[in-house]
């Protein structure tokens, strides 16, 4: 975000790097981790207590609830590219879109991410990856 003042023929450019939505993206991500590990310690608890075993059950599904959590933080984008059928592309592939998003990512002062591409029948583009060494922008191809 800029904010440009003249005075008298002098122009001041003051640039803001707007932290508060990562912040509340990582805040999200955590309740959304915590309310599904709450929601399967619940669920062991239930049918342990139905089946007569509370705490072996419990455990069970808090041990699968971390294990969900720790696969979705880690491999989501590859489960993302995977669902989609993405591809990763090289510049060669198609240039003209590796320049658009060159130049979108340089005057948004992010580093360039990586660029699939789905064969899909709509017109889309999406995002995915958990940080910005792991980032990619998947387009359809109609």
């Amino acid at each position: 975000m800029n904010f440009i003042y003249y005075f008298d023929n002098i122009s001041i450019t003051i640039k803001f790097k707007v932290v508060l939505p990562h912040i509340v993206s990582r805040f999200r991500l955590v309740i959304a981790f915590v309310f599904l590990f709450l929601i399967f310690s619940v669920a062991g608890l239930v049918i342990g207590y139905l089946v007569g075993n509370a705490l072996g059950w419990l455990m069970l599904f808090v041990a699968f609830a971390a294990v969900m959590n720790l696969v979705s933080y880690f491999f989501s984008y590859r489960i993302v590219m995977w669902s989609y059928h993405a591809k990763e592309i090289d510049e060669k592939d198609d240039p003209r879109l590796f320049a658009m998003v060159r130049d979108v990512a340089q005057n948004a002062n992010v580093p360039f991410p990586k660029i699939a591409i789905a064969d899909l029948p709509v017109p889309n583009a999406f995002a995915t990856g958990r940080s910005k060494k792991k980032a990619y922008i998947v387009f359809t191809r109609v």
